[in-house]
């Protein structure tokens, strides 16, 4: 080989001349091509060099060598670019031009095929390792399966469409669920076979803090104290007064600004004598077929006048009580109980408002020696009985008994009580005093509603029970 500018002698090897320094830019297919000179060679041109691959500089040719051409008519030798002949002017036919070999683009396209293949299925691994599921989930059961089997664990598919622990050992290889955001699966991705009635996956019990959780507030959250308070100052100004409401179903209860404080009872004082004689009769310490002798009558409403010397059972005196909120049942009890007893089991219970230290109508001044009780505990030990909470009666017997067979049933709480809803009362009233608890069910919900009010004239006390009534039941949705 020959250096194309100065004709030096080269081994074929070098990159530049070693005697004129030119650069060397033969490929291997041009080396034995000479002319009849012997040191003219042909160049390739800058076009088929730009075509050559840098990886196989001389070491594989990218066209075909072009062979030395003669005239078909003359036999002169041609130049490979001569169009006619130099001797006798024949024209030469020009073969075309040899296409660059493309050997390697197919290797190279299934080399990124492959490359793309591999990331693509290494991510949806990863995805799953780290809690992402943007696949079916067999595909991660089948990457979990794939590391057991490195060492020697056998995977066995679940039964029936659910998957165990014991089924499937790759579960315990798979991320616990947390609070990350995942990629949810289609609906048709995630969509199973319905399992056969013996196939039945058992459902999991639910936590009861959950469930607590999940309740629904109670009605008795709705009240309003200012509300209440409103209605009670526009219709008894001039009234001290509490008022207590209480749910049934799951003992929420509303309570206005005083009412925990003790007031003055009146008839209330018979809701505390009911609640001792149900606990005493649990315990064995009264029998409710026991006579007691009536030995007094101190006035107000009563239907036991004419019974004044005599013996009467107490479940008897206890029906009259409830249903004409008699003074001298009323006082009979007391009498037979004793003031502490009641005051002693009703403070034992949790109901620390009560006190009992008279009779009812005993004397006209009440500042030294009267009877208390708050709302809220007329609404606990209410509750507690119609709850039953005891076995000697309860519930039954309230129902039974506990209406006003008098004028004063709906003069206050029930007054707009609807037809369709069961209520029981008991109240109290004097000029100046109005007292009432009630019983609201209505077979979805159950309330307890107290009502103490006392400084002001009996009718606009009434009123002002009524308005408060008449709030409850449309805020609860009593009957709705």
């Amino acid at each position: 080989m020959r250096c194309w500018n100065c004709g030096t002698e080269l081994t074929g090897r070098e990159k530049y001349c070693k005697e004129c320094g030119a650069q060397l830019q033969l490929d291997a297919q041009w080396q034995d091509v000479v002319f009849e000179d012997e040191k003219t060679m042909r160049v390739p041109s800058w076009e088929e060099r730009q075509r050559q691959d840098s990886d196989t500089w001389r070491t594989e040719p990218i066209f075909e060598a072009q062979p030395q051409q003669t005239c078909r008519v003359c036999g002169s030798p041609l130049s490979p670019d001569a169009a006619f002949c130099n001797s006798c002017g024949t024209e030469v036919a020009q073969k075309p031009t040899a296409k660059p070999r493309r050997r390697h683009r197919a290797a190279l396209a299934a080399g990124i095929v492959a490359a793309v293949v591999v990331i693509a299925v290494g991510g949806v691994a990863l995805l799953y390792r780290l809690g992402f599921q943007p696949l079916p989930q067999w595909i991660g059961h089948f990457f979990a399966a794939q590391e057991l089997q490195t060492s020697d664990s056998t995977v066995q598919p679940s039964q029936g469409g659910s998957t165990s622990e014991d089924d499937a050992p790759w579960l315990e290889h798979l991320p616990e669920e947390d609070d990350t955001l995942t990629v949810q699966p289609s609906a048709d991705e995630t969509k199973e076979p319905s399992p056969t009635p013996e196939e039945t996956p058992e459902q999991p019990a639910v936590d009861p803090t959950v469930q607590e959780e999940l309740q629904v507030p109670s009605p008795v959250e709705s009240l309003e104290n200012g509300r209440i308070s409103d209605l009670v100052s526009a219709h008894a100004p001039k009234a001290a007064w509490s008022v207590a409401v209480l749910d049934l179903e799951d003992e929420t209860c509303y309570s206005s600004q005083t009412a925990g404080e003790g007031q003055s009872a009146s008839a209330m004082v018979m809701i505390p004598v009911l609640y001792t004689i149900a606990a005493q009769a649990d315990d064995g310490a009264l029998a409710l077929n026991t006579p007691i002798p009536i030995t007094q009558n101190l006035g107000g409403r009563t239907q036991l006048a004419n019974q004044v010397g005599k013996s009467v059972e107490v479940e008897t005196l206890m029906r009259y009580m409830l249903q004409y909120s008699d003074n001298i049942a009323a006082n009979t009890l007391l009498e037979a109980l004793g003031f502490s007893t009641v005051e002693d089991v009703c403070r034992q219970a949790g109901f620390s408002s009560v006190t009992v230290a008279n009779y009812l109508m005993a004397t006209e001044d009440y500042t030294t020696n009267d009877n208390y009780v708050s709302a809220e505990d007329l609404c606990g030990m209410l509750a507690a009985l119609y709850g039953d909470t005891f076995s000697a009666f309860g519930r039954d017997f309230l129902r039974q008994y506990m209406h006003l067979q008098d004028d004063t049933v709906a003069s206050g709480l029930l007054n707009a009580a609807p037809s369709d809803v069961s209520t029981l009362n008991l109240n109290g009233q004097k000029t100046d005093k109005y007292n009432e608890v009630a019983i609201f069910d209505d077979g979805a919900h159950a309330y307890v509603v107290a009502f103490l009010g006392h400084g002001d004239s009996l009718e606009r006390l009434q009123q002002a029970a009524k308005e408060v009534g008449s709030y409850c039941i449309e805020t609860l949705q009593i009957g709705a």
